[in-house]
């Protein structure tokens, strides 16, 4: 599969970023407004490649905007030695609507599909442009704020072992970057390993190829290395900070922070380590919350390139659920 029905842009964005993207207007081409935009949004390691199998099986009635991230894939933006803002989700979702706003000349409504990081700037989108997003898929998370509460001795840090790329690529400046830099393809084959381990044949398939390759580019690789680590220090600290300030704190007691549909899904790895249900469950209303666990342990993190057609059917059944796309004047 890939992008041929998409246009390919590089669009410049007000924080200096330049946002590589793919944009497909969907049919019928003629009805004005209303429709939302669906905004893919890849987590990481990945780029916007991980959707190319997906964006086939999902309606051609919908317009698509597929990213990279800032500073991820082709994505260009410059780390600032002074803070890691600029990386923070709220940058991010800042960066990526500006972008959109450039290249889709639709509806202002829009519909934002994140997995991992991805799924965090989408979220983060949702909270910070309530006037704007009008349902969430987020795939395999808990808010940031409580990755980081059950990274604890009171579960033997079982977690902390987990998501231990959370800690190392989040360590101060140099550090994580050198080492990654040191030999790329053993970290990111080596990162693979941990997260396929139950599938032998994981060298062999062509996502993993599109995951490993942005970061061994002996030009571009070592930006994508440091924006990758930004994103995570970011991660350990402003995100946390946005987080709470939004209401999402699993120290108090939560109610709904979003009020728009939002779909849920999720491994069975994360749900033997979080309760999934229960924390989207106080921060979403029971009838705008679905929430499904995806595959069994035939798949992991990355159910979106090995179970793509049953993400599909999902989603495929969450948009007609609650979104209805105009149809062709006659």
């Amino acid at each position: 599969m890939s992008f041929a029905a998409f246009t390919q842009n590089l669009t410049p964005v007000s924080s200096g970023a330049q946002i590589f993207s793919y944009y497909r207007s969907g049919t019928p081409k003629n009805v004005a407004s209303g429709r939302p935009l669906i905004i893919l949004l890849h987590g990481y390691p990945q780029t916007h490649l991980m959707w190319r199998d997906l964006v086939h099986l999902l309606s051609p009635d919908w317009d698509l905007f597929i990213p990279d991230l800032p500073g991820y894939g082709n994505s260009i933006k410059a780390v600032d030695l002074a803070s890691s803002y600029p990386f923070s989700k709220r940058a991010m979702a800042k960066d990526i609507v500006e972008a959109a706003d450039k290249i889709h000349q639709g509806s202002k409504k829009l519909i934002v599909y994140g997995q991992d990081r991805g799924a965090r700037v989408a979220y983060r989108l949702a909270l910070d442009f309530p006037d704007r997003v009008v349902g969430a898929g987020l795939l395999d998370i808990v808010p940031t704020v409580w990755q980081w509460h059950n990274m604890n001795p009171q579960t033997d840090h079982k977690e902390t072992r987990t998501s231990f790329h959370w800690v190392f690529l989040a360590a101060p400046r140099p550090i994580p970057e050198t080492m990654i830099g040191n030999d790329p393809r053993w970290f990111f084959d080596a990162g693979m390993t941990f997260f396929t381990k139950d599938r032998p044949d994981r060298f062999k398939q062509n996502w993993i190829t599109d995951l490993v390759e942005p970061y061994c580019d002996p030009e571009k690789g070592p930006a994508r290395i440091a924006a990758v680590c930004e994103d995570y220090r970011a991660g350990a600290t402003f995100d946390l900070q946005h987080d709470r300030e939004s209401g999402i704190d699993p120290t108090k007691p939560q109610s709904p922070v979003f009020n728009i549909p939002v779909l849920i899904l999720s491994c069975v790895s994360l749900r033997a380590r979080h309760d999934v249900d229960a924390i989207w469950g106080g921060l979403v209303p029971s009838e705008k919350l679905r929430s499904y666990q995806v595959a069994d342990e035939s798949a992991g993190h990355f159910f979106v390139n090995e179970k793509t057609a049953e993400v599909a059917q999902r989603t495929n059944a969450w948009l007609s659920e609650f979104f209805a796309v105009p149809k062709a004047n006659v």
